[in-house]
């Protein structure tokens, strides 16, 4: 692993569960070619709570839009 950190912008698009993106360019070095690097596949596992405090539902109104 290169340790660089690669910071993931998909433009406001809301991440649902079992979403996958490709990142082109940014995955392993190719094998016969180390100077180019195949696709990053970035799979998104999000779990969501059974349950929320009332002071955490409260919290989190507060950063909704007003409509």
């Amino acid at each position: 692993m290169s340790g660089d950190r690669l910071f993931l912008n998909f433009n406001d698009e809301v991440i649902r569960p079992n979403t996958v993106r490709k990142i082109p360019g940014q995955g392993m070095p190719q094998p016969k070619d180390p100077t180019k690097r195949g696709d990053l596949v970035v799979s998104f596992e999000i779990n969501f709570p059974e349950k929320l405090p009332a002071q955490t539902k409260d919290m989190l109104k507060n950063c909704l839009p007003n409509k």
